[in-house]
């Protein structure tokens, strides 16, 4: 069963990096950038849970419900990238 799970996880691990990467260079491609400059919560974490809501509902104003899933997936990856980076900021400012 474990071996199974670790099968699984990393199938999941790479379905995720895969549409994060995809995303966000059709984002580039299409002129979007500055992601890093977004607020986490106001922004990434907002626009997330919009894509989300419309996923439920049932929006295609924009994108597809896959669509909506893989934005959903690529700002919450922007969120913990950002957080995580920022932490990691705040440890070091502390220890300076």
């Amino acid at each position: 069963m474990a071996i199974t799970n670790a099968v699984e996880y990393a199938k999941v691990a790479k379905l995720a990096y895969d549409t994060v990467q995809e995303v966000m260079r059709q984002g580039e491609a299409d002129g979007k950038s500055g992601w890093e400059e977004q607020h986490i919560m106001y922004t990434h974490l907002d626009h997330a849970r919009d894509h989300i809501d419309d996923f439920i509902f049932g929006s295609e104003v924009t994108h597809s419900e896959e669509g909506h899933l893989r934005h959903a997936l690529t700002r919450c990856a922007m969120a913990y990238y950002l957080w995580v980076r920022e932490q990691a900021d705040e440890r070091e400012e502390n220890t300076a």
